[in-house]
């Protein structure tokens, strides 16, 4: 059983298995029942665990979350960050107002 992946949170972790098995991977989520303990836990020790249990497969399984990495810190297609007029700030392309001075974005 090997490691590929560590989420933030218990919905990704679980969205990642979820895509894993998809591929006919066989995986396993762990740690998800300390998700509780953040805040008394340091946050990174509370984070859950993708686990893949089939040792020969885990360069696919990590070849598989390279991709879902990949495509989770791209912008959507056609969408762009944006800079504010007023005080230069760059916001991401949701938001139509600055959250740090409240200037409406323009066009």
């Amino acid at each position: 059983m090997k490691k590929v992946y560590t989420a933030q949170n218990v919905t990704e972790a679980h969205f990642v298995r979820d895509l894993l098995e998809s591929q006919g991977l066989v995986v396993t989520v762990r740690g998800e029942d300390l998700w509780g303990a953040s805040g008394e836990l340091p946050f990174v020790d509370a984070w859950p665990t993708v686990w893949v249990l089939d040792d020969e497969r885990e360069a696919e399984a990590q070849e598989l979350v390279q991709q879902y990495e990949a495509t989770k810190a791209a912008p959507a297609p056609g969408q762009a960050t944006w800079r504010c007029v007023h005080c230069g700030q760059e916001l991401e392309p949701q938001f139509t107002t600055c959250w740090s001075c409240g200037t409406e974005r323009q066009g």
